[in-house]
């Protein structure tokens, strides 16, 4: 997965660049309000040029101060102040099974926006990925030792 993120990344940089020169600033946010109601703030994690050059540069600075590779998509980014709402009711999200899960803490250790003052809420079983920042980048699914997070239909038939 991680290959293929770094992948969706670059081809990011190039669709960012095309929708600025065909595009005018209203029909890209109508794209990004489109893609994020969709499959949550996949944009971020998977699409972002900025956040990908913030990862690039973060492992050689943020890492050194302990902040994760993220951190200024978290306090400064303009576009994730509204997608990180509409993460809580897109159609995709990523689930947690109980069951499986042995809240061993790896998916926040591992998590590239999991800022040092948040709750891990892994140890109350409840999902990381309903925090304001997820990118839903998929690391925490990819690096699970149990298995226990995938990316599934927020409204499953039978759940509610």
């Amino acid at each position: 997965m991680t290959k293929l993120r770094k992948i969706s990344q670059v081809l990011g940089i190039l669709v960012f660049i095309l929708l600025f020169a065909k595009l005018n600033i209203p029909h890209i946010f109508i794209f990004f309000f489109v893609l994020t109601l969709l499959f949550g703030r996949v944009f971020c994690g998977w699409l972002c040029p900025i956040g990908a050059l913030e990862e690039i540069i973060g492992k050689k600075t943020y890492a050194r101060r302990g902040l994760p590779l993220r951190a200024g998509c978290n306090i400064g980014c303009p576009f994730i102040w509204v997608s990180a709402w509409l993460n809580r009711v897109s159609l995709f999200k990523i689930e947690i099974n109980k069951e499986k899960c042995t809240k061993c803490g790896i998916c926040d250790k591992i998590c590239p926006t999991s800022l040092p003052w948040q709750k891990a809420s892994w140890k109350e079983g409840d999902n990381p990925s309903n925090r304001y920042g997820c990118i839903r980048c998929g690391t925490c699914i990819a690096n699970c030792p149990e298995q226990a997070l995938s990316y599934t239909l927020r409204w499953k038939k039978g759940k509610r």
